[in-house]
């Protein structure tokens, strides 16, 4: 009777595992109508589908699925090639539309602001504010529209501005007064930008935060949003006046508490600088 019993739970593990390889199958079968589109989530769904084969008992059904997987494989690395080209066409196409224009070539993608990152052979993307400066989103889905929506999504958010380029200089000179006292230097001496930030992003408070300094009271600048600002501080002509960047060193672009890159232009192009000054002669204390 005990070799009953072990036939009867054999029986029943194999029953469950057939189930579980006969439900992944199934679900597979639903992207094979768009092999190109799907290609990637079809090659994670075999790596799937594989691992269950592996713990079925020596047999023809087992060497049947084996050699289903080994043809599946060859077919799906055929349409990943064909998934890169269709997806810079679409992209493109997509991006188009709304005269912005894409630059670079795998794996490295150039689109205004904004640098995307390809991995095809996870089938994911990552989006940066400049050349691989700051992470904005990781993982994104390879689809052509998502990624489209992801950027003009951010890039809408990015554009949103409370207050003018002159307005954002006043504030940023009062920072940087506000900074040198700190430090104990003299008025026209350059100042770590993540220094006059630090009290930038103070003046930009409302006072509902120094009555009640909690985290839902405080207003948040990403650095890709203060990285805009200097942007539209210096599209505006204010820099000719009295705020001056300076250029950072090389081995200060490695660390983001001495250096910020700040775009020139909306084509990808900018420059990592270290510290800000104003000049005396042209601002006075109001």
């Amino acid at each position: 009777m005990h070799d009953v019993y072990g036939i009867i739970e054999q029986l029943k593990k194999l029953t469950r595992q057939a189930q579980s390889i006969a439900k992944l199958l199934s679900a597979y079968t639903k992207n094979v109508d768009a092999p190109v589109d799907n290609a990637h989530l079809m090659e994670k769904q075999c790596e799937n589908i594989d691992k269950h084969v592996q713990v079925l008992p020596e047999g023809k059904m087992r060497n049947r699925l084996q050699q289903w997987l080994a043809a599946e494989r060859k077919r799906i690395a055929d349409n990943k090639e064909e998934f890169k080209i269709q997806f810079g066409q679409k992209l493109q196409a997509l991006f188009k539309e709304k005269d912005i224009s894409i630059k670079g070539q795998y794996p490295l993608l150039r689109i205004s602001f904004y640098t995307l990152k390809l991995d095809f052979e996870f089938g994911q993307a990552s989006l940066f504010f400049g050349p691989e400066i700051e992470e904005i989103i990781n993982r994104l889905p390879l689809h052509p529209q998502a990624i489209f929506d992801a950027v003009l999504d951010y890039d809408q958010q990015l554009h949103t501005l409370e207050h003018s380029p002159d307005e954002y200089l006043e504030d940023m000179y009062q920072a940087y007064n506000r900074s040198l006292r700190v430090h104990d230097k003299v008025f026209g001496e350059k100042m770590l930008i993540s220094d006059v930030l630090r009290e930038f992003v103070v003046l930009q408070q409302n006072k509902k935060f120094f009555i009640d300094t909690r985290k839902n009271n405080f207003k948040e600048f990403p650095r890709t949003k203060l990285a805009y600002i200097f942007y539209t501080i210096k599209q505006s002509g204010a820099t000719k006046h009295s705020l001056r960047f300076h250029v950072a060193t090389f081995d200060a672009t490695t660390s983001k508490l001495h250096s910020f890159w700040i775009p020139e232009n909306e084509h990808g192009e900018g420059t990592h600088y270290s510290h800000i000054s104003f000049e005396k002669q042209d601002c006075q204390d109001s």
